[in-house]
């Protein structure tokens, strides 16, 4: 299936700009890289990759995993790609999101062809992308996907100093994906490109991919490392151990992609309690005296917005003043700026305050959002180990679950009322268990929020997951391993 493809010029920042000189031609970078020899390529390697947006804390570095291998295949001329991460623990203890503990290997997949971008979900079957932006990023930063996006792109080279060196640089980039500016050393050989991509939390967020260690095979040129940072924190560290110039290469679509779902399906739980399912993430609903508090904007602007307008159908007349933040994960917050576009107040744990408020000042220029056109500013209330919202009409007691493997500033919360407890990742019910998980096979995420729950003596009947569905109190103790 071959897609029309549309490259764009980004506008380059933080260099010093110099008269360029008659010989530094696009052509001359395309014969030094051999690009002009290359429509496919396939290449693997060993490394590490970092869980995208899953730091146990904000303000951690991302969860570290071994590739064993990394395998990345790309035909320009679809143009389509394939990349294979297969994932074996690297963290102990485990610290932070990514399918932690992992106990032999873990496979990831991105594909793409054209626009269409699709992984496998955990049933196997193909799944649509919840985003294509990164895959289309890593399709055409890989080295002679540069160089030929920006012959597409008929870009202009420019002499720019830094750090004392002159490079030679060009802008190009994806639209509605991502902008990026090329540098190459006077050899023209490619040594990095600085970029912006499009972010549900971010906005345009930063990134960063540096290339080194090249080696000639047959006259085409190609880095053997390759290391990618997003935002402030590593994504991927690669050794290539093989590279396949003009190998076969098929990423066909499926005949069938299971789709994402947005929209939303409320379930009453109680007077003024709602439970908003639908896809993988979900949401919960509390009216209060006088107004609204959400927990849980997940995801990304599409899901955000679902949400909201389910929030304001169920209980007309009064604002939606709260959305309680369960955790930092990029799959729990991607789904934020349509409530700040809101001018409604993110309530989070106080140590993730400086990051929400980087993260969401950050323009959205490549992908314009409603936050980016309000140009208001995120609102904050920050807790601690617990908090409590109570009125006439309800109560909601927020606790944080401190030492958790998965994220230590994870706020579960518990409705005394109705003895409803609302929890996110910690505990997740898209398996439902008939007797104790296995000892060897618990995770301690599991094990640590059955002893807070215990510790803290709530009186729980009811458990709202924000993944999988409704469940009763015994499933978490299934999971915790404990009759």
């Amino acid at each position: 299936m071959k897609k029309a493809f549309v490259f764009i010029v980004a506008a380059s920042a933080g260099w010093a700009v110099t008269a360029p000189s008659h010989a530094d031609t696009l052509d001359d970078i395309v014969k030094a890289m051999g690009a002009d020899k290359l429509k496919t390529v396939e290449f693997i390697g060993t490394g590490y990759y970092f869980h995208f947006g899953g730091s146990n804390l904000s303000s951690e570095p991302w969860p570290k995993f071994n590739l064993k291998p990394y395998l990345q295949r790309v035909d320009y001329g679809v143009p389509s790609m394939g990349l294979d991460l297969i994932l074996t623990q690297a963290l102990f203890p485990p610290r932070g999101a990514g399918g932690q503990p992992i106990r032999k290997t873990h496979a990831r997949y991105w594909y793409l062809n054209g626009d269409i971008g699709w992984g496998i979900s955990r049933s196997g079957k193909p799944q649509e992308a919840r985003s294509t932006t990164r895959s289309h990023h890593a399709l055409w930063t890989t080295p002679h996907g540069v160089v030929k996006a920006l012959q597409a792109a008929k870009a202009e080279i420019k002499m720019r100093k830094t750090g004392g060196k002159t490079y030679k640089t060009a802008t190009f980039g994806k639209k509605g994906a991502f902008t990026a500016t090329a540098w190459f050393d006077k050899n023209n050989i490619l040594r990095g490109v600085d970029s912006r991509i499009s972010n549900f939390l971010m906005g345009d967020m930063p990134s960063r991919t540096l290339y080194g260690d090249y080696k000639d095979i047959g006259g085409i040129k190609f880095p053997m490392r390759i290391q990618v940072t997003y935002g402030d924190h590593p994504g991927f560290d690669i050794k290539l151990t093989e590279v396949k110039p003009n190998a076969p290469v098929d990423v066909t679509v499926p005949k069938k992609i299971l789709k994402q779902k947005y929209a939303v399906k409320s379930e009453k739980i109680a007077n003024g309690v709602w439970y908003l399912r639908g896809g993988s993430h979900h949401s919960v609903v509390i009216e209060m005296a006088d107004h609204v508090i959400v927990y849980e904007g997940p995801l990304n602007n599409t899901r955000g917005q679902a949400v909201l307008d389910a929030a304001r159908k169920l209980v007309s007349g009064k604002p939606i003043r709260y959305v309680i933040n369960s955790h930092h994960h990029y799959d729990h917050s991607g789904g934020l700026r349509p409530f700040v576009a809101d001018g409604i107040t993110i309530v989070t744990h106080e140590t993730n305050k400086g990051f929400y408020q980087k993260a969401l000042s950050y323009p959205a220029r490549i992908r314009p959002d409603r936050l980016s056109k309000s140009g208001k500013k995120a609102k904050f209330l920050t807790v601690t180990d617990r908090h409590t919202f109570s009125d006439s009409r309800q109560t909601i007691e927020l606790y944080t679950l401190k030492g958790s493997p998965h994220s230590e500033t994870n706020m579960i919360a518990y409705l005394p009322k109705h003895k409803v407890l609302i929890v996110a990742d910690a505990y997740s019910a898209r398996r439902i268990y008939d007797k104790p998980v296995k000892k060897d096979r618990v995770n301690p995420t599991s094990i640590h929020l059955w002893n807070t729950l215990a510790d803290l003596k709530l009186d729980i009947e009811t458990v709202l997951p924000i993944h999988g569905k409704k469940v009763g109190l015994q499933q978490i103790r299934f999971a915790a391993g404990l009759e």
